[in-house]
């Protein structure tokens, strides 16, 4: 049988947000060809190279990797969605935050810089450039022919005034080989991720209208999440799961 192996690296101190464990326990229940790798280590992209080598040494059913941070929760039919694509690279958008900005970890095109939130996005899948390292489903023949190393971060010989010390971070370095070897990364704009940070990126909207008299008094409590998010995150998760 064909196998789905979902690529989830995490840090030394293995934390994996629980929504994220949620998504895999449905995902699961929902297919018995799926399978989990979560190496640990001080890097994610080593943790991705020894997931992706083990794999293709050791386990000829895998037919797809599907790579997930610890801290991303994509829609509960992200992996069908993706799959439905037929592309040897595929991925949905997570949102980041780069120096206060707002972005969608994608390029359309290098050099750039990722895509602005505020400037919309596609209706229909589209190419793009580059992808950062969540939420992406890829074939294996693609990671047959890139070889080793997938991922690979590489540093600048002399840091800038920013103190910007990296040149080419994994993720696009991977993205780089892709295209070197003749494929493309198709994403699909409707797979839209949250991404759990201090707060979730995905519905920061409103946070700059929060000041320091909005935001209460010092002493109190900062919430991840919306009140009820995780709660309605789990109903939602556990309905698909009964399909």
């Amino acid at each position: 049988m064909d196998t789905l192996l979902i690529v989830l690296p995490a840090p030394r101190h293995p934390l994996v947000d629980g929504r994220v464990m949620l998504w895999l326990a449905a995902l699961c229940r929902r297919y018995s060809n799926v399978d989990v790798a979560n190496p640990c280590g001080d890097s994610c992209d080593a943790n991705r190279n020894a997931a992706i080598a083990e794999a293709l040494a050791r386990e000829p059913y895998v037919r797809h990797f599907f790579f997930l941070d610890s801290d991303t929760v994509p829609p509960p039919d992200a992996v069908e969605r993706l799959l439905a694509l037929r592309a040897p690279v595929a991925c949905g958008v997570t949102p980041i935050r780069r120096r206060g900005a707002r972005f969608w970890n994608i390029r359309a095109d290098a050099p750039g810089d990722w895509w602005p939130r505020d400037v919309p996005l596609p209706a229909r899948p589209f190419p793009v450039r580059h992808v950062g390292g969540t939420t992406v489903l890829v074939e294996r023949g693609v990671l047959d022919h890139l070889g080793y190393p997938w991922f690979f971060r590489e540093y600048v010989d002399q840091p800038v005034e920013d103190l910007e010390y990296v040149k080419r971070s994994g993720d696009v370095f991977f993205s780089d080989r892709v295209h070197a070897c003749g494929y493309r990364i198709l994403c699909d704009p409707s797979v839209r991720c949250h991404h759990y940070k201090v707060t979730d990126l995905l519905d920061d909207d409103d946070l700059s209208s929060v000041g320091p008299a909005a935001a209460g008094p010092a002493s109190s409590p900062a919430r991840c999440d919306p009140p009820g998010e995780f709660e309605r995150l789990c109903r939602e998760i556990e309905s698909l799961s009964r399909v």
